[in-house]
């Protein structure tokens, strides 16, 4: 099976649930996926359908582990306005229970669009209700096929006189760093930006493709933009004196704004905050 097939499997068995007691379901599953066309038949088609439960069964076990009562969700109505005036609203579908908050599961494994995307749903949350313990849990595969396992990662927020910003000042970066992109390309990306604002020194894969695995530049908006730029080239170029206050060149900035307000509002739940923490 091709790669995305697979994936996609994977990810039905996911959102189907695979039934891991007696194995009548998983059958069931199967021959489903046969008769879909997915599958090759006979034993070829078991081979693979095996491997993609086997690679499933440890997030769904992790799941249940963490919510034995199930994870049936209700929503949450978002409906925020920050000190610009600006309005935030729509809905984030949460678990309830001692420590609401969303949970979202994948055969993927956990990148960094990920975790932005958990800190924003908390940091809507707690813009809501600040009162209310809310948890962003994140259940994803790690591991290689002959060893599969779940990768856990669970942020809180950080008490905001601990942090010196509320949830609504870190959404407030966010529409700040959105508005500013409407107007210009800005040189903020998910994989570059990140080891950036963290003070390492990104490696060229984090740019352009490397061994398969695909770089910032190869998002086709970036690549429109920046594409023919070298990594050191991109990194060099001087901050503007619109471009967000700070330290050093201008992809530092921009990086630097973003995730300064990620690790000063969250921490993994364990209690290491989120730069340190996260995989």
């Amino acid at each position: 099976m091709a790669g995305l097939e697979n994936w996609a499997l994977k990810q039905r068995l996911l959102d189907r649930g695979v039934d891991l007691g007696d194995g009548a379901a998983p059958v069931d599953r199967a021959a489903i996926e046969v008769a879909r066309g997915v599958l090759p038949v006979a034993g070829l088609g078991t081979a693979a359908f095996n491997a993609a439960k086997a690679a499933v069964e440890p997030i769904l076990t992790e799941l249940e582990r963490r919510f034995p009562d199930g994870a049936a969700t209700e929503p949450v109505v978002i409906d925020v306005t920050l000190d610009d005036g600006t309005h935030i609203g729509g809905v984030v579908n949460i678990v309830p229970g001692p420590t609401p908050g969303p949970v979202s599961i994948s055969s993927s494994n956990i990148k960094v669009t990920d975790r932005l995307k958990s800190w924003l749903e908390l940091m809507a949350l707690v813009a809501v209700d600040p009162t209310r313990p809310w948890r962003t849990t994140l259940i994803r595969s790690k591991g290689k096929a002959d060893n599969p396992a779940a990768d856990v990662v669970e942020l809180t927020a950080t008490d905001p006189a601990e942090a010196g910003m509320t949830a609504r000042d870190a959404l407030g970066v966010v529409v700040e760093l959105w508005h500013r992109g409407l107007q210009e390309p800005i040189p903020l990306f998910p994989s570059l930006s990140e080891k950036l604002a963290a003070g390492e020194s990104p490696k060229t894969d984090k740019w352009h493709a490397f061994d398969g695995f695909s770089g910032d530049a190869d998002n086709d908006a970036a690549q429109f933009i920046y594409g023919d730029l070298t990594l050191s080239e991109l990194l060099d170029a001087e901050a503007l004196p619109t471009d967000p206050a700070g330290n050093g060149r201008r992809a530092r900035r921009y990086a630097d704004a973003l995730w300064k307000a990620v690790d000063g509002t969250c921490r993994n739940a364990d209690g290491a905050h989120d730069a340190e923490g996260m995989p």
